[in-house]
This record gives structure tokens, sequence and C-alpha cells, in this order.
């Protein structure tokens, strides 16, 4: 006896890389997100994948970040949205 199912596969968001403008960058104590959609959320990842920080505007702090590299992730209605920054 063979069974054959078909898998739905789930719809996912579109996903932009670099869709964003993040400034300045590097950066010392804020960042500023240019983005022509509304943000819904903002997560910042270090380079190992960890998430450090949330936020949910456009413009926020970083002073308490490490220096290094980091991955932002901004969704909106239309989706993902990739980008990153240095701290220094």
């Amino acid at each position: 006896m063979h069974f054959v199912s078909k898998i739905r596969e789930p719809e996912l968001p579109e996903i932009s890389i670099n869709a964003i403008t993040v400034y300045p960058n590097p950066t010392t104590s804020h960042i500023t997100i240019d983005i022509d959609e509304k943000i819904n959320s903002v997560k910042i990842f270090n380079i190992t994948g960890d998430l450090v920080q949330t936020e949910t505007s456009n413009t926020f702090s970083v002073e308490n970040l490490s220096t290094g590299v980091y991955i932002i992730n901004v969704v909106t209605s239309k989706g993902l949205n990739y980008s990153r920054f240095i701290k220094e």
C-alpha cells in the first residue's frame, strides 16, 4: 500500500535584501531606518545570530550594543527587509 500526500508549503512574506537604508553607518549612538512602509517591528541580531535588541520605531539608540557588526531585520506589512550596520 502506498500513500501519496501533497504537502502545501506555507506562504512566506517577500524578503528584500538591503531594501532599507540604515544610517549613520557606522554609528556610535543611534541609527535611523529609511523605508517607505510603516515599520511593524525591528530586530537586531549580533553576528552569531543572537537577538540583542528589539524596536518599533525608525530611529533608536544602539549605545548599549558592543562594538561589532549587526544584522537588522525590519518587518513591515509588505514583508521582511534585511540590512546590516557597524557599531563603533
